[in-house]
Parts: structure tokens; C-alpha cells; sequence
């Protein structure tokens, strides 16, 4: 495992600890998405620019939403800025049930498409 995806790893499972010690705190893991930088000053690597289509507004956009009371069943969890998060407040018991934003959601069937919310 490559430093920088145990790092990444360290920091999901900060905000999961975090949640349980500290109830009250609203603690989330965000992935912004694939964003290419305007001023070039980009994380994302040169062979994967082609796939950087993300805005930075995507990000803004969740970090508006998250302070909201309906996001309580997200706390301690990982979102990513392009989920669909209307989608996921639709499922929301299902996504308390099978912890589908912690990292014990290996449980959680994932295939092509995304989650199969239907079966």
C-alpha cells in the first residue's frame, strides 16, 4: 500500500473515531472528485488528466449541504463530491443498516453502476 493510500485510509477511519468519541461534532471524509486545477497546480497525475473533468464547485456544492441536519446519518462517513446525495438521503436506512459511507462497507455488493439499490 502506497504512503499516500494508507495515509488516506488513516484519515476515513480519523473521521469515523471522531464521530463515536465526540457525537456532537460533525465530521465527515470528503473526496472532491478529480478536479484539474486552473492554475495547473493540480494532485490528480498527467496520465489520469484526461479523466479530471470535476469542478471545483461539486465540492463546494456538498460542504454548503453537509452542516445540515438531514446529513446526520453521513457523520463519520466517506463521501465522495459526486455521489448522488439525494439519491443516498432516499436510501437512508439502508445506508445506516449496511454502513455504506464506513469502511466496513465491503459488505456493501458494489458493481459497475454503483450500488444496486433495487435489489
Amino acid at each position: 500500500m502506497s504512503g499516500y493510500s494508507s495515509t488516506m485510509l488513516a484519515t476515513i477511519k480519523l473521521a469515523e473515531c471522531l464521530d463515536v468519541k465526540h457525537p456532537k461534532l460533525h465530521v465527515f471524509y470528503v473526496h472532491p472528485g478529480m478536479v484539474k486545477a486552473e492554475n495547473g497546480r493540480s494532485m490528480v497525475t498527467e496520465s489520469l488528466m484526461p479523466f479530471a473533468k470535476d469542478k471545483p464547485a461539486l465540492t463546494r456544492g456538498l460542504s454548503v449541504y453537509l452542516p445540515t441536519p438531514k446529513t446526520d446519518f453521513f457523520k463519520g462517513g466517506y463521501l465522495d463530491a459526486n455521489w448522488d446525495v439525494e439519491e443516498l438521503e432516499k436510501h437512508k436506512d439502508r445506508v445506516v443498516k449496511k454502513k455504506l459511507v464506513r469502511l466496513g462497507f465491503l459488505n456493501g455488493q458494489l458493481q459497475p453502476g454503483g450500488y444496486p439499490w433495487l435489489s
